[in-house]
Parts: C-alpha cells; structure tokens; sequence
C-alpha cells in the first residue's frame, strides 16, 4: 500500500526511463516519497501526466543509461528537454565515464545533473521528501567533468574501441574513420599497447576479443 501524499510540500512528478531491469531489482522501489507520483517507461513510451503545472508541482525526467541502450536515450533527452524546457533532467550510469560511449557534455541540454548509479541509489536513501531529495541532487550540477573524464584514452581510440564492440572489420572501421586500413592496424596495435593488451595477443583475431574484453572492463561491464 502506498504512503499518504503531505499536502504541505510541493508534489512533484517523476517520470523515469529505461529503469526496466532496476525495477526488477527493487532499487526503484526505493523512490517512494511522501510528496512524489512514480511512472516508468520505456524508451519508446511517451509520458502520461496526471496533473496540470503550477507553482507547487514539478515535473522531472530520470533517466537510466546503459552501453545499450545510450544512442536512444540521448535522442530521447533531448526530444524531452525541447517539449518541456522548464522540467528537470537527471541523467543515471554506472558506466565509470561517459566519455567511454563517445559522449561528452556537448551532447545533451544545458542544466542536465549526472549521477553514477551509487550516488542516486544513496541520495534516495538519504532524503525522505522527494523535493529534498531533488535539491540534494541539484547540488551535484556543476561537477560534469568527473562523468566525462576519458583518462588517457583520446577519442579516436574510444571510437576505435565502440566500432570493434559493433564487430567492424578494419576496412570498415576505415571507411568510417576516414583511415587506410594499415592506418587502423596501427591504431588498433598502439590501444592494445596502450590497454596492456599487446604483449597478450597470439593473432590479430585474439587482439580483438582482449581489446573488447578490456572495453567492458572500461565500461564497468565485469
């Protein structure tokens, strides 16, 4: 049975996608504020509000990013931020750097708040009113670097590694890339060197699998 609704605070309206296997997991189950109306969705639902904007209700969108399904999402962020400007925006991974995905800031609105999945996990276990909990979160706008943070790792090579998880041959990571194919070789030999991977390999087909191998490791994956 749901809490009673406090008619005392703002009510406050979140829309959540792409929590599917989370849900399943119970975390979301956690999001249960006296003051807050849940509802989650797909990435190809659209949203079902049930109350009118005022001065005392606020409507957020909370979304769940995952290796697979990141390219949707973005295009859903951004489509949601054009027909509700004035909503709040929370984007959630437990990738340890966006950067990974080839996504930098530069991608998504201005104002949206990152947080790794521990960090939403303990702020709803920290806040007991859904407008606490959004303030406690809004606190954390201004540190975006730390999502994006590619280490040594330039963009060609994150790009290298996101075409080789696709299962791009050489030729076309090279046509894509703009690249001779011995120009991808060697790009590929300098990741794997840089990614301890080198020294490991027996062929250019087993350079494959430990590049992916330590691509997964980047994302969090194993």
């Amino acid at each position: 049975m749901g809490k009673t609704r406090s008619t005392d605070v703002d009510l406050i309206e979140l829309h959540c996608y792409a929590f599917d296997d989370l849900q399943v997991s119970g975390i979301t189950a956690s999001v249960d504020f006296l003051n807050l109306f849940t509802h989650f969705y797909t990435l190809d639902q659209e949203i079902v509000s049930t109350h009118p904007l005022t001065e005392s209700y606020r409507r957020v969108y909370v979304y769940h990013l995952t290796p697979g399904n990141f390219e949707g999402l973005v295009f859903r962020i951004t489509q949601q931020h054009t027909d509700d400007p004035s909503a709040q925006q929370i984007l959630v991974s437990a990738i340890p750097s966006l950067a990974y995905l080839g996504l930098n800031p530069h991608k998504f609105p201005t104002g949206i708040t990152y947080l790794f999945l521990n960090e939403f996990v303990s702020e709803l276990k920290n806040s007991t009113r859904a407008d606490l909990f959004l303030e406690r979160v809004h606190n954390l706008l201004n540190e975006e670097e730390k999502y994006f943070n590619q280490h040594d790792l330039t963009k060609v090579q994150i790009r290298i590694l996101m075409l080789l998880a696709k299962g791009s041959t050489n030729a076309e990571i090279a046509k894509t890339m703009i690249l001779s194919e011995k120009g991808v070789e060697s790009a590929i030999k300098r990741l794997a060197l840089k990614l301890d991977c080198y020294r490991m390999s027996r062929s250019q087909q087993n350079l494959r699998v430990l590049l992916l191998r330590r691509y997964a490791q980047l994302l969090g994956l194993i």
